[in-house]
């Protein structure tokens, strides 16, 4: 279980959406806080390697499931950086991605299909889709992957991306079982 509190109440769900909350809106205010000097926008290149140290900085916390395999981590490291990662993705690559095109395809799925395909060394990646294209450009300048010649390949950073993905797909996944677990159980009243 990727969650590190028990869940037996309603109110215990509340209590880790609030968390989750809370380091969603603390990371995409750092995100803010990084593109702007005195309230003014950065230049285009200051900004991309600022908010890549951000979401450096997000992607070596623990994911969810290194945090619950670690036995004392609440005393070393904070719970929860997977929903940062997840935030800061959302604006630095999906959220650019979408204002690029009419239609909004599913963005965030694409987006772990596509790192799932780079970190999969046997896949290749199809560079004509414009939408993976838009992902190579943008996840390039944010230190996501690195290209030479024609090799595209994750970085570190890259790497740990990926897996704060996959851990918050488990996470939204464990808190809807957990909320089902906790409602009523109606009886059969078939015959």
């Amino acid at each position: 279980m990727l969650i590190p509190l028990a869940i037996n109440t309603e109110d215990d769900i509340k209590v880790i959406l609030a968390h989750q909350t809370l380091i969603t809106k603390t990371a995409q205010a750092e995100c803010v806080q990084e593109a702007l000097i005195d309230g003014v926008p950065k230049a285009a290149e200051q900004y991309i390697k600022d908010e890549s140290k951000v979401l450096e900085k997000y992607a070596r916390y623990p994911t969810l499931t290194e945090y619950s395999l670690m036995p004392n981590a609440s005393s070393a490291f904070k719970w929860g950086a997977t929903f940062g990662v997840t935030a800061l993705v959302g604006i630095l690559i999906l959220d650019a991605t979408k204002q690029l095109f009419d239609e909004k395809p599913d963005l965030k799925d694409a987006y772990l299909r596509y790192l799932i395909q780079l970190d999969d060394r046997q896949k290749t990646i199809n560079l004509n889709d414009k939408v993976t294209k838009v992902f190579t450009v943008l996840s390039e300048h944010f230190g996501i992957i690195w290209g030479k010649n024609d090799t595209i390949s994750l970085t570190v950073v890259g790497r740990r991306v990926l897996l704060h993905l996959i851990d918050a797909q488990k996470f939204v996944e464990e808190i809807i079982e957990a909320h089902s677990h906790l409602q009523p159980k109606i009886p059969d009243t078939s015959i």
